[in-house]
């Protein structure tokens, strides 16, 4: 939730920001396929993967920001902290990307498809 608002990532393809006071429709952004993944918010962005591949940086007023592709698609909801999005891929790999312009700072291999949220703590 923010400014008011909750965000949520359908199996319809699209990101919704509904008023928490009626749930009025404030604005949706349509992705390329289907959202299984929970959607993170850091700042005034919003960060989801699809399962086309993509993650995807929408501003809190809709537009978007960035996306960027992964080798897989993607069920596991990002993680943000250190000025980066970290997100697992079901290629295999962990991904850590820069809130700010969705550039691939790093990947490693894990071995295995990733469906759960990543734990991460700040220094």
């Amino acid at each position: 939730m923010a400014s008011g608002r909750i965000h949520v990532a359908s199996l319809d393809r699209n990101v919704y920001a509904l008023e928490t006071e009626q749930g009025t429709e404030r604005w949706r952004f349509e992705t390329g396929d289907e959202l299984w993944s929970a959607p993170a918010i850091d700042g005034d962005t919003l960060y989801v993967g699809g399962v086309d591949h993509r993650v995807y940086a929408i501003g809190l007023d809709g537009d978007q920001r960035w996306t960027v592709e992964t080798g897989g698609e993607i069920y596991a909801p990002p993680t943000t902290a250190n000025d980066r999005v970290y997100i697992g891929s079901n290629d295999g790999r962990l991904y850590a990307l820069s809130s700010a312009t969705g550039e691939i700072e790093w990947t490693v291999e894990i071995g295995g498809k990733m469906k759960s949220k990543l734990a991460t703590i700040e220094d």
